[in-house]
């Protein structure tokens, strides 16, 4: 159900901008891909990106819409089980962490890993969660590709300037915050 696990965060300011990419993304993940990952350099917007994307998913996530935070985590050990808590599944035993995602995945589900970059040596284990869970649909934001089979790239451009003199997203988000 939706209720366990962790939730995608809301963000409490306005959202400038990038309403065209989160179509686009939502495009990307409706015609079936698996694995978008946002990529851009640090503070572009990437993670609000993949929040506001998940929040306005036309495809009904029954199984849920989960956020995991890789940004604590000094290994990529820890990544399938940080993907495991982030979804409130409980491992139990000596079966591996991601088995239990893949067979906990029974509805259309959509996971926000947010902050791959610095444990992307566990690519290989992200991309067998994939195979083993065909109803699971990942966003990740990462400074780098992942390199996993079926990813599909969504490289992040800084917002535009003004266009014969109409105000742009980066003015406009400027004077949203100050």
């Amino acid at each position: 159900s939706a209720t366990r696990g962790r939730p995608v965060p809301s963000f409490h300011n306005t959202f400038v901008g990038r309403s065209s990419d989160v179509t686009e993304i939502s495009q990307l993940l409706e015609s079936g891909a698996r694995l978008a990952t946002l990529l851009g350099p640090g503070g572009i917007g990437k993670t609000r990106l993949a929040c506001e994307t998940a929040l306005s998913f036309d495809k009904p996530m029954i199984g849920g819409v989960y956020f995991a935070d890789l940004a604590p985590l000094v290994s990529s050990d820890q990544v399938g089980q940080t993907i495991a808590e982030a979804m409130g599944v409980h491992a139990e035993g000596s079966v591996d962490v991601l088995t239990l995602v893949a067979e906990s995945v029974t509805a259309p589900t959509l996971v926000i890993i947010d902050n791959y970059e610095h444990v992307i040596e566990s690519g290989p284990a992200l991309g067998e969660l994939i195979a083993g869970a065909p109803s699971l649909s990942l966003i990740a934001t990462s400074r780098q590709p992942l390199g996993i089979r079926g990813e599909q790239v969504y490289r992040l451009d800084p917002l535009g300037v003004s266009v014969n003199g109409s105000v742009s997203a980066a003015v406009e988000l400027f004077y949203d915050r100050a």
